[in-house]
């Protein structure tokens, strides 16, 4: 958390209190006001995180960056790429022992989430993050163009939240050769 955000997430409950001192109701209505304040503040915070991460796995994704990969992934978490590329992964370390040898298969390799919805439920969360992928693969130059979306299971242990699991389901699949060539590789541009 950036030092004036902390700083600003630690004072809005002093502020609020000041400037509700002298409202009717008393303490107790402060107090409930101040609680709704922070719950709110909280939920924020964790819905912020949780794009965050769906960002982080983008982000290992396209650098091929195993390291970073399995710090999004519970202990044993579930990856479920269903039809027609179906593939069930249960682990992290199985996820990540699969991982490297997938991305090798590509030139290169897009991954952007887009729209997104979050439900939180103390420490636990649901997700559903519509996804857009491009690449090619290197054996045949075949074209990897798609649209899916991510339903996502998600835990929060010691203030951070981690997949449990990931089930992608195909929208569109397009695996006609890619008509534009690569310039740089993103997996490149943060080594």
């Amino acid at each position: 958390m950036r030092p004036m955000k902390k700083y600003i997430t630690l004072l809005l409950p002093i502020i609020f209190f000041a400037a509700c001192k002298n409202t009717d109701g008393g303490d107790e209505k402060l107090a409930t006001k101040v609680t709704s304040l922070q719950k709110e503040l909280d939920n924020q915070k964790d819905r912020q995180q949780i794009v965050d991460l769906a960002y982080r796995f983008s982000d290992a994704v396209m650098r091929s960056d195993s390291v970073a990969f399995s710090g999004v992934w519970d202990d044993d978490a579930v990856w479920i790429i269903k039809q027609p590329l179906y593939s069930k992964l249960v682990g992290r370390e199985n996820i990540i022992k699969e991982f490297l040898p997938r991305m090798k298969a590509l030139d290169y390799f897009i991954n952007l989430p887009a729209n997104y919805i979050i439900n939180i439920d103390g420490d636990k969360a649901s997700a559903m993050f519509y996804i857009l992928e491009a690449g090619q693969f290197t054996a045949g130059k075949r074209g990897y163009y798609n649209y899916a979306v991510y339903k996502d299971t998600l835990i929060k242990k010691n203030n951070a939240w981690y997949f449990k699991s990931r089930d992608y389901h195909f929208i569109y699949l397009d695996n006609s050769p890619m008509k534009g060539i690569p310039v740089v590789p993103p997996f490149t541009l943060l080594r």
